[in-house]
């Protein structure tokens, strides 16, 4: 590799594309730093949910939820009787939300039901797990990353369409014909058969699995030419990264030691350790039977300094014994505080050097992804910027309402 201001690039795995919102929003529903004290000792009403005691910063009161209709876009309907063999029946005389349009991005509307259905069991079984205001800051949670995902998307996907060139659009069509052409031949030809095998794998139609293509190539081609440009690693850049977390890459050697240690009104037992350490025997036999645990193993491994083997964290008083042994040694009986004392050398761990040039690829690779995340998240902010962000707090405090009524226990 040269040493020149060479750069790396690296393509883009389209089908592992996941777009995700890296920046904080303020829940609307005071969850968060936002300083709002809640009522204790008792249940909330549904007819709280929207009031200024959750909803931070907000002059103005909501429109009670119970009352329609209570949002623009937003039906009410009277429930229907039970029926118990009915998935999503109602209590007669109960208010459910049968659509209700949350607001618009880049044009498109946005309704809660495609908001809320992938998140729909989520939202039960937190339901049924937690109290009424548990439920309420745990939903706001969940709907408001549902409703990030949903935003963005829609917004990359607002921001790819408009970018495309004419030459570019009539590509893109004459792609997907060919798309849909090969996604048909997987079901030999026939539509209901590949709509049955589409249902059964991924419960979409084709027409739905060719826009999802769609929308992966263009939210590809969007990153290609808004991002992907301005993702550059320069090998001063890795070197720099290299010399930064040398330490990281060179850890120092670390060693470990056995030990024995007796009292000095223990002769016998001294002389006798000292005999058996001199006959070769084996010093984690000659700890144990010295009354040491676990073969006198030091509960710790030292990491070696500059200055060798008795460059390590002990007492003073050991490192001179040290200086100069290996792997396998032992040192001579070292007399200190009233005990005598053997250290051995059980092992020495020393970790292979790795070099700017062993890891020049790695560390190119992380710097990469590092700088696509961070150009990634400046573009994200300037869609936002463009207006959105002051809308998320209301679409999100009207998909919350949509939520608490339709899975809330209250």
């Amino acid at each position: 590799m040269s040493r020149a201001s060479d750069s790396w690039r690296f393509p883009i795995r389209s089908s592992c594309l996941t777009i995700k919102l890296m920046f904080l929003m303020a829940f609307a529903c005071g969850c968060g730093s936002s300083g709002i004290n809640r009522p204790t000792g008792r249940p909330l009403a549904l007819g709280e949910f929207a009031s200024d005691a959750l909803v931070s910063g907000r002059r103005n009161p909501v429109p009670a939820p119970l009352a329609p209709p209570a949002e623009p876009g937003l039906t009410v309907a009277e429930g229907e009787p039970r029926d118990q063999g009915r998935e999503g029946s109602v209590e007669t005389g109960k208010p459910v939300i049968i659509e209700s349009l949350v607001g618009q991005v880049s044009g498109r509307p946005i309704f809660a039901d495609s908001l809320l259905e992938p998140i729909a069991d989520q939202l039960r079984r937190e339901s049924e797990r937690l109290t009424t205001q548990q439920f309420v800051q745990q939903a706001a949670q969940i709907v408001n990353a549902r409703l990030n995902e949903v935003v963005l998307s829609e917004l990359f996907l607002a921001e790819a369409q408009a970018a495309l060139t004419p030459q570019q659009q009539q590509g893109l069509l004459a792609f997907l014909k060919a798309f849909r052409e090969r996604t048909l031949a997987e079901g030999f030809g026939s539509l209901s058969q590949r709509e049955r095998e589409l249902q059964q794998e991924q419960g979409i139609s084709v027409d739905e699995y060719v826009e999802l293509e769609r929308n992966r190539v263009l939210i590809a081609n969007l990153i290609n030419e808004k991002i992907e440009p301005r993702v550059i690693v320069s090998w001063k850049d890795v070197q720099r990264e290299y010399e930064r977390r040398k330490a990281e890459f060179n850890p120092p050697a670390k060693v470990t030691l056995r030990r024995i240690r007796l009292s000095n009104d223990q002769p016998q037992e001294i002389e006798r350790v000292k005999s058996r350490l001199a006959a070769g025997d084996d010093f984690a036999s000659v700890a144990e039977s010295a009354g040491e645990s676990n073969g006198g193993l030091w509960d710790a491994d030292f990491p070696i300094g500059p200055g060798g083997i008795s460059d390590i964290d002990i007492n003073e008083a050991y490192k001179p014994y040290l200086s100069g042994l290996s792997a396998g040694q032992t040192t001579e009986a070292i007399e200190h505080d009233g005990r005598t004392i053997w250290l051995h050398i059980d092992k020495i761990d020393q970790p292979a050097p790795r070099g700017l040039y062993d890891l020049q690829r790695q560390l190119a690779e992380e710097l990469y992804f590092r700088r696509r995340a961070e150009q990634r998240d400046r573009y994200i902010k300037s869609l936002f910027d463009k207006g959105i962000y002051s809308e998320l707090e209301e679409m999100s405090r009207r998909v919350l309402l949509v939520a608490l009524m339709r899975y809330g226990r209250g």
